[in-house]
């Protein structure tokens, strides 16, 4: 028993000790820090998420509720994008030149009769 040598352990320096103890405590620390703010984003990006929920649904309803008023107005004003009976004589040319192009003034009321 005496041969065998006994390997003495060095001892730490508890300068060292108190380091190593700090630095656990640290990043222990920072760790916690960066779990809360994780959570924290988390959340922030759930309520964002909602509120662009909100708005695309509010924004599909108003697209919805344009195209519905759209059709109405073409089924109800239909006569106005009708062609006159009768045809056109030039769609080119003004109406002072001859052509039905331009402001007819008194003469309107004959062109929504032929309309209808």
């Amino acid at each position: 028993y005496r041969d065998v040598e006994i390997k003495k352990v060095p001892s730490v320096p508890e300068s060292l000790l108190k380091k190593r103890k700090r630095y656990a405590t640290v990043k222990a620390m920072r760790l916690k820090a960066h779990k809360a703010e994780k959570k924290a984003r988390r959340v922030t990006r759930k309520l964002i998420y909602k509120r662009a929920e909100c708005y695309h649904k509010e924004y599909r309803e108003m697209y919805r509720r344009e195209i519905r008023m759209h059709r109405m107005a073409r089924k109800a004003g239909n006569f106005y994008l009708s062609s006159p009976r009768g045809g056109m004589n030039k769609k080119t040319t003004h109406f002072v030149e001859g052509g039905d192009a331009g402001n007819r003034e008194d003469q309107i009321n004959r062109l929504i009769r032929r309309m209808n």
